[in-house]
């Protein structure tokens, strides 16, 4: 795992992570947000680029655990 950190979009603090499992995402997200404003995740499935940003993990991830409990 491999994490680069980036100004984009009007100098938003963006940390992006390479190749980070899907189930320590969300705690990568609450270590991040700690130094940055938003976190996105990038992953080569069939050798193309792939990039979710923390919204979509943290949407799914709390939706997941409301329908699970």
């Amino acid at each position: 795992m491999k994490i680069k950190k980036f100004l984009i979009a009007y100098g938003n603090s963006t940390a992006l992570v390479y190749d980070c499992p899907v189930k320590n995402r969300l705690k990568i997200i609450k270590k991040l947000l700690l130094k940055v404003e938003q976190v996105g995740f990038v992953s080569a499935r069939n050798k193309f680029p792939q990039m979710q940003m923390m919204v979509e993990n943290y949407v799914l991830t709390q939706l997941y655990h409301s329908l699970h409990h």
